[in-house]
């Protein structure tokens, strides 16, 4: 996609300036939206949201060290054509809380996971992960299987 055609993010909030004159039939009914939930054990737990949610859900999981805005780019792409995009801060990373005394486990990230598609209303979404974000989406796929559409992996370990 050209520059040209991607609409812009300006402070969360969709912009109609695009450099040009084309803008994609979808992109201004599409908000990119920041938000807050409560995860396992009470922690906040901050994700982006964008696109229609009637679309097919896909959530984005990044890996160690990194935060939700490592997918910005993939996160406008897919909310702007005809996906409903979802990236979160897992636990200690980026806007989310970081519990003081743990658990990292992967039983906390994957009620997290559960946690945020249970009040967004999704019961079933497209799990893509990066890195060490594949150990949480692989152990929420193997407990609640019927919540997944696929699973996709980039560099996963």
């Amino acid at each position: 996609m050209s520059d040209r055609l991607r609409p812009r993010i300006v402070r969360g909030r969709q912009s109609n300036v695009t450099g040009g004159s084309a803008v994609h039939k979808d992109a201004l009914v599409h908000h990119a939206t920041d938000t807050i939930f409560s995860g396992r054990n009470g922690l906040r737990i901050a994700a982006t949201v964008i696109g229609n949610p009637s679309d097919p859900p896909v959530m984005l999981a990044h890996g160690g060290g990194q935060t939700r805005h490592s997918w910005h780019t993939t996160t406008q792409y897919l909310g702007t054509h005809g996906w409903y995009a979802v990236s979160i801060d897992l636990r200690g990373h980026g806007d989310s809380d970081a519990p003081s005394r743990g658990p990292y486990d992967l039983r906390s990230l994957v009620g997290d996971l559960r946690g945020f598609l249970d009040r967004m209303r999704i019961d079933r979404a497209h799990l893509v992960a990066w890195s060490t974000g594949g150990d949480e989406v692989t152990r929420f796929a193997a407990v609640a299987p019927e919540r997944v559409d696929k699973l996709v992996y980039l560099d996963a370990g």
